[in-house]
């Protein structure tokens, strides 16, 4: 009888030190997530990476991401009409937000309205882009528009058209076209561009620049995430 008794008690010390060490881990998980949540500890943010500002947007975390992925698609022949509608769309878009100069989009309305000589489209990374080039005998009767945007959203990050303008001063057409990507709440834009026919903004919590200029006959406004202001953005 003791000898049972004994094994009894033996069986209930071993049971109790297996639960023991199987609920340590837990209680030790518990624990720690207890205690990152009361002192809000979160994983330090590394150097170049997106602040949380930034990725509370979508069209700039999808930028932001881009900057990674492999760029590999090139814009091939398309549908034409499609293209030309969808070019007509943006324009408009632009236009209605004041992004566009009066004369700018007046143009760009033109040659939308053309024969066409090529009509290009291509989709990558969440991104499409397009290009409708007419080109005649007639000098006047050449040009392009160019646009790419985001596909889930349909905002235009980049747009170049064959026209000029005597607009020198782009710091309207700047804000309007931050407002239109609705990204003119990130804290800390900077303001820069100060030249006739250009104007550029850059904001680090978004690692986002904005860029509207006119050169060499054309228009081009758009927005590239970048960890650093660079005139590289601005090359066409």
């Amino acid at each position: 009888m003791r000898i049972n008794r004994y094994k009894q008690v033996l069986l209930a010390v071993v049971t109790c030190f297996c639960l023991l060490c199987l609920g340590l881990p837990l209680f030790y998980l518990r624990w720690s997530n207890t205690q990152l949540t009361d002192k809000g500890s979160v994983r330090p943010q590394q150097p170049g990476m997106l602040s949380k500002a930034g990725q509370e947007h979508p069209l700039v975390y999808a930028l932001y991401r881009s900057r990674f992925a492999a760029q590999s698609a090139l814009e091939l022949p398309g549908d034409t009409l499609q293209i030309q509608q969808e070019l007509q769309t943006k324009t408009e878009a632009l236009a209605e937000a004041g992004a566009l100069p009066d004369l700018v989009a007046r143009r760009a309305r033109w040659i939308l309205e053309q024969p066409v000589q090529e009509a290009t489209s291509k989709s990558e990374n969440g991104f499409a882009s397009a290009t409708y080039l007419i080109q005649q005998e007639e000098a006047s009767a050449y040009g392009s528009v160019s646009a790419c945007w985001q596909e889930e959203t349909g905002l235009v990050i980049s747009y170049i058209v064959t026209a000029d303008t005597a607009l020198n001063d782009l710091e309207p057409c700047l804000t309007a076209y931050r407002d239109y990507l609705g990204v003119d709440d990130l804290p800390d834009w900077q303001v820069g561009g100060r030249q006739t026919g250009e104007a550029w903004a850059w904001s680090p919590a978004g690692q986002l620049s904005l860029f509207c200029r006119r050169e060499a006959g054309r228009f081009l406004l758009g927005a590239a995430s970048q960890a650093e202001p660079s005139a590289d953005v601005f090359a066409s």
